[in-house]
């Protein structure tokens, strides 16, 4: 959904080939002055981050719970979603 709602700030890595299914290892959203990335990690849960970027260089980055994760890109979403049309419509796909 991310993908499609914000194609040019979301990347996603799959992982797996010819033999094994498909999956998404990993996606980045890079929104409002951070990059977000959720990770898989195999059994675990997965590893939630949140780095500060300027200028393309990370300056700051911190582990986030994976809800709080969530809570951060939302509220990014929505402080874009205030601020443009574009945002705000990808705002709309994602939640409805």
């Amino acid at each position: 959904m991310l993908e499609s709602a914000l194609p040019s700030q979301t990347e996603i890595t799959h992982k797996g080939g010819l033999f094994s299914k498909k999956s998404v290892h990993r996606i980045s959203v890079a929104l409002g002055g951070y990059r977000y990335s959720l990770e898989e990690n195999g059994t675990a849960p997965p590893i939630a981050t949140r780095t500060q970027v300027v200028r393309g260089i990370a300056l700051k980055s911190e582990d986030l719970s994976v809800q709080d994760w969530i809570d951060a890109l939302g509220s990014t979403l929505d402080e874009r979603a205030k601020e443009s049309s574009e945002a705000r419509d990808a705002l709309n796909r994602l939640i409805g």
